[in-house]
């Protein structure tokens, strides 16, 4: 057993005469062994026009040849190997998890598409990591070294490309309970960005800033932020999610910190942003940021549609110096006090929480027990920030 590799002189570089392809052998060499071929016996030749955009699927067909393919100058410039973890050792076992991915493209039918659908063509999968249908072998998803992709059930000609896998993250997870469990629907928790949701709108002051690793190209970074999806929450009922930190932060010496909200556009009966006469009826969101559970400030406020000057954003701004001048006044139970010139929003302590240990950040929307029934509907969150550093402290 051995791995074929065009690296013969085992440099992990291409050099000359080594482009040859996985059987190290050119296509004169291969003649020679096959010639009853006119041409490309093993078909292994590299071919693509870098220059085309097509739409002809006839013009990828070489795409994946390994012989000549170090001649793009984006192209890998590494030997193409069988060794693609770089352990120098014929690998045997298999040992994944496994995702069936159905390629129906109707949105109803189909829980893994997410975005796209327009006239290009193009759709969005996102697939949970923890949805796998099985597991070959003994896999861990603390060492993935690859992504393999079949294709079964195709009983006609189907062409499939494949722009690019992402695997995103979240720092932010929900908070269970005994009554709200994993597989809780009332709360959906993602994230949503100005690449692949056409209907997401950033806050209005938010720059979105340029790609550093492509300085001579005006391209911008993607831009995002964390969704919450609530489906028909219960009156009086909550959801939250909770971000942990690795290392406390120290917030003493700031004076002020802020976070966008955007509220779901529909204020009517039923949503989360419903208003009546002007008057927010909806749901309500609050940050939470302390040491544990019962230590921590809160700011609660209405959940509302905004308005078309600040493209639904509003800034929840919790200003220091008046949220720890109520601290004297808190006790086990969380006490609230009305935030001077804003309506409907409330400062809130619980315990003994101090601002130069922060061990969490929460977000939740709950429903106030005031007989609107259900509420559904999306709040967006981005940026939260401190500001008013003051180095004198």
């Amino acid at each position: 057993n051995r791995l074929d590799t065009e690296d013969e002189n085992g440099n992990d570089r291409i050099d000359q005469g080594e482009d040859i392809g996985l059987d190290f052998l050119t296509t004169a060499d291969e003649l020679i062994q096959f010639p009853q071929f006119t041409s490309d016996p093993i078909g292994d030749n590299f071919f693509f026009q870098a220059d085309r955009r097509s739409n002809d699927p006839d013009d990828y067909v070489s795409i994946n040849g390994t012989e000549g393919n170090a001649q793009l100058t984006e192209g890998s410039r590494s030997p193409d190997t069988e060794d693609l973890n770089r352990n120098f050792s014929l690998d045997r076992i298999n040992s994944y998890f496994r995702y069936e991915i159905p390629l129906d493209t109707n949105r109803l039918t189909n829980e893994y598409i997410k975005g796209g659908g327009d006239n290009a063509g193009w759709y969005l999968y996102r697939v949970p990591l923890r949805d796998f249908m099985f597991t070959e072998g003994d896999p861990s998803f603390s060492v993935v070294e690859g992504i393999r992709v079949w294709i079964t059930g195709i009983n006609q000609e189907v062409h499939l490309r494949i722009a690019e896998f992402n695997l995103v993250g979240n720092q932010w997870q929900k908070v269970l309970t005994k009554t709200v469990t994993e597989d809780d629907t009332t709360l959906v928790l993602s994230t949503i960005n100005y690449e692949d949701n056409p209907e997401y709108i950033k806050p209005v002051d938010v720059i979105q800033e340029r790609d550093r690793s492509k300085p001579d190209e005006e391209v911008f970074e993607n831009e995002q932020s964390l969704q919450l999806r609530i489906n028909e929450l219960e009156d009086g009922d909550k959801r939250e999610v909770v971000k942990y930190l690795f290392r406390p932060l120290d917030l003493f010496n700031y004076s002020e910190m802020k976070m966008y909200i955007h509220g779901d556009s529909d204020s009517t009966r039923g949503s989360i942003s419903y208003q009546e006469n002007g008057v927010p009826k909806g749901g309500e969101v609050y940050l939470r940021f302390g040491s544990d559970t019962t230590n921590y400030y809160e700011y609660r406020m209405p959940i509302t549609a905004g308005t078309e000057a600040n493209k639904g954003w509003e800034n929840l701004s919790v200003i220091f110096n008046d949220i720890t001048a109520i601290k004297q006044l808190a006790s086990d139970s969380v006490r609230s006090f009305p935030v001077e010139g804003k309506p409907g929003h409330f400062y809130g302590v619980k315990g003994n929480p101090t601002l130069t240990r922060v061990s969490f950040f929460l977000i939740g929307i709950e429903n106030p027990n005031d007989g609107n029934g259900k509420i559904s509907g999306e709040v967006w969150v981005n940026e939260l920030r401190v500001l008013g550093a003051d180095d004198s402290k």
